[in-house]
């Protein structure tokens, strides 16, 4: 942790001397209004970049109001850790060997020759458990970054953790929720997504436009750009070769638990125990029109605004 604070406060300091070179960011901010208690829900990505900060005052004042904030999912208990092993591994005996087609497989082995990895170790888990092992690489290749490590640093989660280490702190969903969700993906997906993201790793002159324009998200979220992430995000949908996967991914990724996030919001919005709530979620909850956390709570009577510096 003390490691983390000293990486912020350099990471400030430079941000600080060159602030001619970098402007405020506006972030993908929203206020939700008509509950109980006061909420705002700010749209993270994973990885950034130092463009992302610092972080504009709607942000800064927001958190400095709040005394409870809100993450996605708890990935960090000793409950989370547990559900991960269980969930991830296949049984004894059992190898994803037996799960996925030849050609899948050499896929695996070329890649991990290119990554490092064990095969023996790519083999005790189940595909959509692989993909979550090579999103590192994956991000990487989409990013056409060697610094992922820092990309990673710089997610606007990680950020929000760092400044408000002594707030309550709250859950939309549980590890085993989330860990369910992708267990329950379709063999036809999960092999799929194996695929893709190996193909990504081995060949990523041949990612494709959506996906190569992961290197433009800090640039859109420090512009509060959020049409520009439903745009990306539908132009790779549209392009996808199987669609049919790519609806089953969006409905049960996204659209089911947004509705589940949303109710959870809800609850809090409505709590008798007064509070002011800052939420961080994946932006893909959020910016998408008529398919988002946000447009579930309009349709339950909350009023949504998007919040500017």
């Amino acid at each position: 942790m003390k490691k983390w604070f000293a990486l912020l406060l350099v990471l400030m300091m430079l941000l600080t001397v060159s602030s001619c070179a970098f402007a405020q960011s506006q972030g993908i901010l929203y206020r939700v209004t008509g509950g109980k208690n006061e909420m705002v829900v700010l749209g993270s990505i994973h990885i950034g970049s130092p463009e992302m900060y610092p972080l504009g005052d709607s942000i800064t004042q927001a958190l400095e109001a709040a005394d409870t904030v809100v993450y996605e999912c708890d990935t960090e208990s000793a409950q989370a850790l547990q559900a991960t092993m269980q969930l991830m591994s296949y049984s004894v005996g059992e190898s994803l060997r037996e799960h996925i087609s030849d050609e899948t497989y050499e896929l695996l082995k070329d890649t991990a020759r290119e990554t490092g990895y064990p095969l023996g170790m790519f083999l005790a888990y189940k595909p959509w458990a692989v993909v979550s092992l090579l999103s590192l690489e994956t991000t990487a290749a989409e990013m056409g970054t060697q610094d992922i490590a820092q990309a990673m640093e710089l997610g606007v989660e990680q950020q929000i953790a760092l400044l408000t280490m002594e707030k309550e702190v709250r859950y939309l969903e549980t590890a085993q929720e989330q860990l369910e969700m992708m267990d329950g993906f379709s063999a036809e997906l999960q092999e799929y997504m194996l695929q893709t993201s190996c193909n990504a790793i081995l060949y990523p002159d041949m990612i494709s436009e959506a996906d190569a324009s992961l290197s433009l998200w800090p640039h859109w979220w420090a512009d509060g750009d959020a049409d520009a992430f439903a745009q990306n995000y539908w132009q790779g949908f549209e392009l996808d070769p199987k669609p049919e996967l790519m609806q089953e991914y969006h409905d049960k990724l996204l659209v089911q638990r947004n509705h589940r996030m949303a109710e959870g919001l809800h609850q809090m919005l409505e709590s008798d125990e007064e509070h002011s709530y800052f939420v961080t979620v994946g932006l893909l909850h959020l910016v998408l029109p008529q398919e988002s956390i946000l447009y579930d709570l309009e349709q339950m009577g909350y009023g949504i605004e998007k919040i500017m510096n």
